[in-house]
């Protein structure tokens, strides 16, 4: 296993027999790209378009797996001196560069979040030939509680091939928004699978149109994964479930 710094972009590489990942420091800490060797599979999403002008989340290049912090939905800092405060829509990891440093084969990643007065640490290891183990730890630097919304950010491969595939305890999703998904209503739970609804789990391609974002309850395992059936080949994501209930 390997970790290189691209001394003319800044981007990282991480590499090992099985996986080929690149990081972009420069573009908020993004994974860009996670690629199985064998199949040459991508499992991130890339986005295609030409143009990102504007100051949105929506109008930068959303490929790849970004960071949200302290807040996933442009909101309002709820209590104490910072009472009323504007959060920005995705936080605020995902606008900026972020300082990078290697130690061994592992790549320290970080950055300042002045306007909570706080700081964001992901440290990103191989702890094996297939796998990307990534530890976080968020630093409060200031004089009162700090209160956040943390996110992965995971924009994900699919088309026809892919299943979504969920730990046996989840039996229902909760319903944030949907777009062009008839048959659900926000803020409303669901059975899992949606076998009464428009299919969720698959197959996805771009024609259907449709977005939803969906909650699980609280999990007792943390896992979550998708299966290229094309490729026979899929990514699990693994998480604490006492720092990530959902």
């Amino acid at each position: 296993m390997k970790v290189v710094i691209n001394k003319s972009d800044g981007k990282c590489l991480m590499e090992s027999e099985a996986l080929k990942i690149i990081i972009d420091p420069v573009m908020g800490g993004k994974i860009c790209s996670f690629v199985s060797r064998e199949t040459q599979k991508e499992f991130l999403y890339q986005d295609r378009r030409k143009d990102f002008s504007g100051d949105g989340y929506s109008d930068h290049d959303i490929s790849g797996f970004d960071e949200c912090f302290p807040t996933v939905w442009a909101c309002e800092y709820p209590d104490g001196n910072r009472r009323g405060m504007q959060l920005a829509d995705h936080g605020y990891l995902w606008q900026s560069p972020w300082e990078v440093q290697t130690e061994g084969d592992r790549l320290l990643m970080h950055k300042d979040v002045p306007e909570l007065s706080c700081s964001f640490e992901r440290n990103c290891f191989m702890d094996t030939e297939q796998s990307l183990k990534l530890e976080y730890v968020i630093k409060n630097n200031g004089d009162e509680a700090l209160k956040y919304i943390y996110s992965a950010h995971p924009m994900l491969a699919a088309d026809e091939h892919t299943q979504l595939i969920m730990p046996e305890e989840v039996n229902k999703m909760f319903v944030f928004v949907g777009m062009n998904t008839p048959d659900l209503v926000d803020r409303t739970w669901i059975d899992w699978p949606a076998t009464d609804k428009a299919d969720m789990n698959a197959p996805f391609f771009a024609e259907r149109g449709s977005v939803a974002k969906l909650y699980s309850d609280k999990l007792k395992e943390g896992r979550a994964a998708v299966y290229h059936q094309d490729v026979n080949e899929g990514i699990q994501f693994e998480f604490d479930t006492e720092s990530l209930p959902h």
